[in-house]
């Protein structure tokens, strides 16, 4: 499907198979959001939290993408941690 909530589960990734957006009230994007499914204390898999912030490339919102801070946070409006170079507001 087009949506990404009606995609095959990825369990691998999504705790749910999906999303945390699709079970949720926010409006999914259109991208692939942030994996949610992680081992607990494993770093490198959320740039708004365990990444450094990288002011070079976000200077106006403390070097953290600006889905950072939308409602709903990270795995609601952010792309997978491993396309966070791609991602531009």
């Amino acid at each position: 499907g087009s949506s990404i909530c009606t995609r095959s589960p990825d369990y691998g990734c999504y705790k749910s198979g999906h999303p945390a957006c699709c079970d949720s009230d926010y409006t999914c994007p259109s991208f692939m959001t942030m994996c949610d499914n992680v081992a607990s204390g494993l770093t490198g898999s959320n740039f708004c939290g365990s990444w450094a912030p990288d002011y070079g490339c976000w200077p106006s919102t403390n070097g953290r993408p600006p889905c950072c801070s939308k409602s709903g946070g990270a795995h609601v409006n952010c792309p997978p941690s491993n396309s966070v170079e791609k991602y531009q507001p």
